[in-house]
C-alpha cells in the first residue's frame, strides 16, 4: 500500500475514533478501531478504492467495535476483568 493511502486511512480512522469517543464511548482507542475494521469488514484486504475505504470507516459503529473486542476476548480467552479494564480506560 502506498504511503499516501496509508496516511489517508490513518486520518479517516482518527476522525472516526474521535466521533465514537465524543458520542458513544470515550475510552475507545485508535488501535481498537483499527483492529475492528481490518479484522471484520476488510478481513486483511483493504478495498482498492478510497471511496469504499471511506464508506466502510464511516459506517463503522461503536457496536461493531464492542462486538469485535468481545469476540476477540472470547477467542483469546482474555480475562473478563482485563476486557472491562480496557473499556474503562484503566
Amino acid at each position: 500500500m502506498d504511503r499516501n493511502r496509508e496516511e489517508t486511512i490513518e486520518f479517516l480512522l482518527q476522525l472516526k475514533l474521535e466521533n465514537l469517543q465524543r458520542n458513544h464511548l470515550a475510552t475507545l482507542t485508535y488501535d481498537q478501531v483499527r483492529k475492528t475494521i481490518y479484522n471484520t469488514k476488510w478481513q486483511g484486504k483493504v478495498p482498492a478504492h478510497l471511496c469504499h475505504i471511506a464508506q466502510d470507516i464511516k459506517d463503522l459503529t461503536v457496536e461493531d467495535v464492542v462486538n469485535y473486542l468481545t469476540m476477540e476476548n472470547i477467542t483469546s480467552k482474555q480475562d473478563l476483568a482485563e476486557l472491562v479494564s480496557e473499556f474503562e480506560g484503566d
